[in-house]
């Protein structure tokens, strides 16, 4: 592996080539609550996400792939009180409560099959953390347009029924939008959580 030394980190600067490797190397690698005892289990991949920061879990909401029929990683985030409402609303968004609500409005046969259960469960323990008081932090940015925000409540507040999953005014307030700086970080291509990238080469490379 070719490199130039670096003085000031005492780390090599790597080639675009040795580069394009090792980031390959990176993407195949285990997630990183894999390379304990326990690895495999999902009752261990809730303990090591437990350890984890508010904004490692924003991480996981901003990257997750909403397609996956496996929600637990989300599932976990939504039962934290100390989540970011931002990672919590740009769930709500992603999952597009108002075309939810609209569609029980007016409930079809095929509803059973464009609602999935997981959905309707995830949306019940986010409406559940708001009545509980959850979610009180709202630092971070979220995955879609701040304006998406107002128009999703104003949409869902011409029902002329009781909402399925009714949430306090303050979950639609415009969020401050810093950046989140996680320890982690989530790859939606086999939904883990490894260490970033330039962090994952520091620790491959440092000297002993």
């Amino acid at each position: 592996m070719s490199y130039v030394p670096n003085t000031s980190t005492s780390l090599p600067v790597l080639s675009d080539d040795d580069r394009r490797k090792l980031r390959q190397t990176w993407q195949q690698s285990p997630a990183v609550w894999r390379f304990v005892p326990g690895r495999g289990c999902p009752t261990h991949q809730r303990k090591w996400l437990m350890k984890q920061s508010p904004a490692d879990w924003h991480d996981i909401a901003l990257k997750f792939d909403f397609e996956s029929k496996d929600l637990s990683p989300l599932e976990f985030i939504a039962r934290r009180p100390s989540a970011d409402r931002a990672s919590i609303m740009s769930i709500v968004l992603a999952l597009d409560i108002g075309l939810h609500e609209h569609k029980l409005a007016r409930p079809t046969p095929q509803h059973l099959h464009q609602c999935p259960p997981q959905i309707s469960r995830l949306l019940d323990l986010i409406h559940d953390g708001f009545a509980r008081g959850f979610y009180q932090s709202g630092r971070f940015t979220l995955r879609q347009p701040q304006t998406l925000l107002a128009q999703t409540k104003s949409d869902i507040a011409t029902l002329e029924r009781p909402l399925n999953w009714p949430l306090p005014d303050h979950a639609w307030r415009p969020l401050a939008g810093q950046a989140h700086r996680p320890d982690y970080i989530w790859d939606k291509t086999d939904q883990c959580q490894r260490l970033p990238f330039e962090t994952w080469v520091r620790h491959k490379l440092r000297p002993n």
